[in-house]
């Protein structure tokens, strides 16, 4: 045990600890006859936006659906960019283990499941709960980018056949401006993109992750956010995957610091919500 720890990273950890031991268990679980079926909606959604799709699968065991859903409202808080950008680009879905098992090509041990945008899948793995905090981005990000990002490249073709011709070159414009030698056009670029991007988030993307310039990363991550922080939370969106919905306060701002020089403990806001997953009809 390590008893090295100062005051503030005591109440950094107190604070987070609420989220899993303030959350509260729900009366029907996952494998509930009546639990409603979000993937037919997720997949309308892949379909029409061209994105492709994570499928979280939730446990049966009501303790461990808990523990995921700690997990996920942590991925979703603030500060948490690289979760952020992974759930513009993709439809999120938390769906019991028994709908997922009715798609072919899902393997009886996966908890995570990736699908192109037409829901086929494309891979998935058998991740234990207690690495999804750590491994569920990174995993999903590797396989629905693909080696040397080919399904990337696909995913932007697709969306790029979707828009039109218009709408298209004001995105290509807006990418090449990301590292434009004037600060305006670099900042009214950022802005057009927040609007875009949505409608375009692999195109956006692939930018980022095949230039070498850092301003381009650096502006593509921020839009990325801005997308994420906007999305409503009382419906599915990009801070909310199908499936679960939020319960107590959901606060978009950024996190406060939990110690003050007072010497009086500040709760964090991601501490002050908490995610379930529907079960119910």
């Amino acid at each position: 045990m390590n008893h090295n720890i100062n005051r503030r990273d005591f109440l950094k950890h107190t604070a987070a600890a609420t989220v899993i031991l303030g959350f509260p268990f729900f009366s029907r679980f996952a494998d509930a006859d009546d639990a409603p079926d979000f993937l037919a909606e997720a997949l309308a959604r892949m379909k029409d936006e061209r994105k492709p799709g994570v499928l979280i699968l939730i446990p049966k065991d009501a303790g461990q659906a808990n523990v995921l859903a700690s997990v996920l409202a942590h991925i979703l808080t603030p500060q948490n960019g690289a979760a952020h950008q992974i759930f513009c680009e993709a439809v999120v879905a938390c769906v019991p283990t028994k709908t997922a098992a009715r798609i072919e090509g899902v393997k009886a041990d996966w908890t995570v499941v990736c699908l192109d945008a037409s829901g086929k899948v494309i891979d998935g793995a058998a991740l234990p709960i207690n690495q999804c905090n750590e491994k569920l981005i990174p995993l999903a990000t590797q396989i629905l980018h693909g080696k040397d990002n080919e399904r990337l490249k696909s995913a932007a073709q697709s969306q790029r056949e979707k828009l039109d011709d218009k709408t298209f070159d004001r995105v290509r414009k807006a990418i090449e401006n990301l590292g434009a030698q004037s600060s305006r056009l670099r900042e009214l670029a950022s802005q057009e993109l927040v609007e875009l991007a949505p409608r375009a988030p692999a195109i956006l993307a692939l930018a980022a992750v095949t230039t070498a310039d850092a301003e381009v990363k650096a502006r593509a991550a921020s839009i990325f956010e801005t997308i994420f922080e906007s999305a409503p939370d009382d419906k599915p969106s990009a801070c909310l995957p199908f499936g679960a919905k939020w319960e107590g306060r959901m606060v978009k701002a950024q996190p406060v610091d939990p110690c003050h020089a007072c010497g009086m403990a500040v709760m964090p806001d991601a501490s002050r919500k908490f995610l379930r997953f529907v079960t119910e009809k």
